[in-house]
């Protein structure tokens, strides 16, 4: 292991494939952050210009010791609202030139107030606001709050927004308007240069079509040589909830940088099958930490699919014709019986051909690039 010195001079070098390997080892093993000055230096590679370096400076900082506090104190009473909307309206007039704090708290009670007097004024606003923070914030909560096709002329040209943060914000508010116009947008976005705009986009195009963002969540888990796309391919997945990604979410279970992600990923896809995977990695692993978090997993998972069978078993039991002197009995199928019975049988995956339809997309391209 790099003595803190080491650790030292990589993270503050000009070399960052070297700190993104070191991160990453970093994220296995957290105790390497043994100082206050490499503890902050990585949170300052939080913001780093780097994708990659930022990415994994993010996943180590959330593996980090939280500090603790004092426990909070008990809620003050709820206020009326401080401001009418016409104030708010007001001051809104004058925020672009005032701190981005004042900015981001105007419009945020103007979102929250669902008013649609408040709308155009806020469009107004995004359209001469220079703040990254302020412009992805609305690009988002527009769509979320005010969900209407009328906002799509307003928030597609941020999709071609330098800042990716954006683009990946105005993804999730175009998929809480949910026109069937953004299946066209979404799937362009598929090919976008973010990883994360990706994911999101296929998250969103999964409502509308399932078979493009398998091909795509496939192609990303499949990247070994990115490892930040197959994480947000398996943030991304617990959308189409595919059985055919078990086998390769099976053998990113056995790498220790993907396994809590893999893991996420197998639990949201659900049933018989994730059941009997997780069954099999429980038995392969000695790792304590990781035994635990299987099993878990493995109860959540097999208490959904006990309750399922509970509910089959319900519907599909005839009444009795007569009334009899004991009560009648419901065969229940156990989930051990159902898992055995998958796990005894060969699991082979054949993924369907894909089919691709050819759509008239002329007033919607968005003219991104690699």
């Amino acid at each position: 292991m790099a003595t803190p010195q080491e650790i030292r001079t990589l993270l503050n070098g000009a070399d960052n494939k070297a700190k993104t390997t070191l991160l990453q080892t970093m994220v296995k093993i957290p105790a390497m952050a043994s100082t206050d000055e490499i503890v902050q230096r990585v949170t300052a590679l939080t913001k780093d210009g780097d994708m990659a370096v930022r990415f994994w400076a993010k996943k180590v900082v959330a593996r980090l010791p939280k500090p603790e506090f004092p426990p909070p104190l008990p809620p003050e009473p709820v206020q009326p609202p401080a401001f009418t909307l016409n104030l708010l309206l007001k001051k809104l007039e004058s925020a672009a030139s005032e701190s981005s704090f004042v900015g981001m708290d105007t419009i945020k009670k103007l979102c929250e107030s669902r008013d649609e007097r408040a709308l155009e004024p806020l469009i107004d606003y995004l359209g001469r606001c220079k703040d990254p923070v302020q412009i992805s914030f609305l690009t988002k909560n527009l769509g979320i709050w005010f969900p209407s096709e009328d906002l799509l002329p307003t928030l597609m040209p941020y999709l071609r927004h330098d800042d990716d943060r954006i683009c990946a914000n105005v993804c999730e508010g175009l998929e809480a308007i949910g026109s069937p116009k953004c299946v066209v947008i979404f799937s362009q976005l598929l090919d976008h240069r973010s990883n994360r705009v990706r994911a999101n986009a296929a998250k969103a195009l999964s409502n509308f079509d399932p078979a493009k963002t398998n091909e795509i969540l496939y192609r990303m888990l499949a990247m070994q040589d990115k490892p930040h796309f197959i994480i947000s391919a398996c943030h991304a997945i617990g959308a189409p909830k595919a059985k055919g990604f078990l086998p390769q979410l099976d053998n990113l279970l056995e790498e220790d940088l993907f396994f809590c992600d893999a893991l996420k990923a197998v639990e949201n896809i659900g049933g018989p099958e994730a059941i009997g995977i997780l069954n099999s990695a429980l038995s392969d692993f000695s790792d304590e930490e990781k035994q635990n978090e299987l099993n878990a997993a493995l109860t959540r998972l097999e208490r959904g699919y006990l309750n399922i069978n509970l509910q089959k078993a319900s519907i599909n039991s005839n009444p009795p014709v007569a009334p009899t002197s004991s009560p009648s009995t419901v065969s229940i199928p156990r989930v051990s019986e159902s898992i055995n019975a998958w796990r005894a049988a060969s699991f082979f995956v054949t993924l369907r051909p894909f089919l691709f339809i050819s759509l008239d997309v002329s007033s919607f391209r968005l003219g991104l690039g690699q």
